[in-house]
């Protein structure tokens, strides 16, 4: 991306960016630039080094001339749709608070405002309504979402039939418990079956006692999930794909 910090000097800035960049390349080239509308598709987010970072929240935003914009950054959705395996995860956002304020700076007063930061691995979402941001739609679909702490199954007694509670552990913009997920992954079948939930915790049944992960997500053919709105006006619509593990 050589090259593109010459764009300083236009005197009303870009009226839109759209990069779609290989994992690992620099993003140096986009400080201080001047932008109203601003995505980027790169791999590897995670992994960014801090002039990376550093350039993303010197991106100078203003306001854009409809009432209609969105700032996204997001994984890239390849031939094979494989996961983002080295995406964004919760802590960056802290990073990438000044990337995040001044797009909402600029922004604020325009009607229809989103981030889109799908195909990451985000699984909190209290970021977003922790700071200044108001009125703003967050979405976050096709998220790689891989938690640690283990589902406890009791062997004694346990069959295919046995139901499993699995507590979500994905956290909306006010740290609640979300789940939006549709289907259960069916290792035996190896298809998705329709997913029974109890409030946001899904009840596996169909269970090996080989199977190491209870793996649940919203599948596309039921369109994205629905909204969630907050009292501070802001709005969440997420969807993943939830690996949960088994002890």
């Amino acid at each position: 991306m050589k090259g593109l910090e010459s764009l300083q000097d236009l005197p009303n800035g870009i009226a839109d960016i759209g990069l779609k960049a290989s994992a690992g390349v620099s993003l140096s080239p986009l400080k201080n630039l001047k932008v109203s509308s601003f995505s980027l598709e790169q791999n590897g987010m995670h992994d960014m080094d801090n002039s990376d970072y550093d350039a993303l929240n010197s991106l100078n935003f203003v306001r854009p001339e409809s009432n209609d914009n969105q700032i996204s950054l997001f994984g890239e959705d390849g031939e094979n749709h494989e996961p983002n395996y080295k995406g964004l995860v919760n802590d960056d956002l802290i990073k990438l608070a000044p990337f995040f304020n001044h797009a909402y700076e600029a922004n604020k007063t325009i009607n229809n405002f989103d981030f889109n930061l799908s195909q990451q691995r985000l699984t909190d979402f209290s970021f977003f309504n922790s700071g200044q941001i108001k009125n703003t739609e967050l979405i976050a679909v096709d998220e790689y979402q891989v938690f640690t702490d283990k589902i406890q199954i009791d062997p004694e007694g346990f069959t295919e039939n046995t139901e499993v509670k699995v507590p979500t552990q994905v956290k909306g913009m006010d740290g609640e418990p979300i789940q939006t997920s549709t289907d259960i992954w069916n290792a035996r079948t190896s298809q998705w079956d329709a997913i029974k939930k109890q409030g946001t915790t899904t009840l596996a049944t169909g269970l090996v006692s080989t199977d190491k992960w209870i793996i649940v997500a919203n599948q596309l053919a039921h369109g994205y999930p629905e909204t969630i709105k907050y009292a501070n006006g802001n709005s969440l619509r997420v969807a993943g794909t939830q690996y949960y593990p088994i002890s």
